[in-house]
């Protein structure tokens, strides 16, 4: 499941940015890829789910084994379950 629209939105990312739990749980045991990257800004599922501080969506998505990669000049970094957080790098 690598198909991407116009700005570069997986289903996943989609469901992310909707926070339907349901829907990404379904799309990480389909095996989606959950690393792709959108085109502006270069977030991937983990980005936008830690940015929009979804705390569930967050662990799914970590525990599926999401990357921890820099967006830009934003890393995902400083996790844990009661604060999701953004460290500048």
């Amino acid at each position: 499941m690598r198909a991407q629209n116009a700005w570069g939105h997986t289903a996943l990312m989609e469901a992310v940015c909707y926070s339907n739990k349901e829907a990404a749980a379904r799309l990480l045991e389909a095996a989606c890829d959950f690393n792709l990257r959108e085109v502006k800004a270069g977030e991937s599922a983990l980005h936008v789910a830690v940015r929009k501080n979804y705390t569930t969506i967050t662990d799914q998505l970590l525990s599926a084994g999401a990357a921890r990669r820099p967006v830009y000049n934003y890393q995902v970094s400083g996790y844990d379950r009661k604060n999701v957080k953004v460290a500048h790098t």
